[in-house]
């Protein structure tokens, strides 16, 4: 996947800025972990409320997506911070049972695995005389 360029949509929120304004754009510390029947997604997000965030699959579910922003005004002075992240989805996960929680500035996403999908398969070896070689195989 290619990773759009922050650059024109920054220069043009530049221009909805006053001078007493700071627009900020940062990528938040997150943390992937995993076990038997789940992965997880810790995201830290502080002072960020849920209603000013976004989490959605795209791409056919294969990624998850999450954006948002925190505003502060103080006085004539407002600061907005703004921040992006995409994940690619492991094809094991069942996309229809992923949650999303924010609390105490951490949202996390869990995504069980789906038990019918198999991680690994083991390729038997068979013994006899090998098979044809492809052309242009230099063996």
């Amino acid at each position: 996947f290619s990773t759009p360029s922050l650059l024109p949509s920054l220069l043009s929120d530049f221009g909805k800025l006053n001078e007493s304004s700071v627009l900020r754009r940062y990528s938040p510390f997150y943390e992937v972990t995993e076990d038997d029947k789940h992965f997880q997604l810790s995201v830290d997000v502080p002072g960020v409320r849920a209603q000013d965030m976004n989490v959605q699959l795209e791409h056919g579910g294969r990624v998850l997506r999450l954006w948002g922003e925190r505003k502060i005004v103080r006085g004539n002075a407002a600061s907005e911070t703004k921040f992006e992240k995409s994940f690619t989805i492991d094809r094991s996960v069942d996309s229809d049972k992923i949650t999303a929680n924010l609390a105490d500035g951490v949202l996390v996403v869990t995504a069980p695995k789906n038990p019918e999908h198999v991680n690994v398969k083991k390729i038997p070896i068979t013994q006899g005389p090998a098979p044809g070689l492809l052309k242009g195989s230099r063996l």
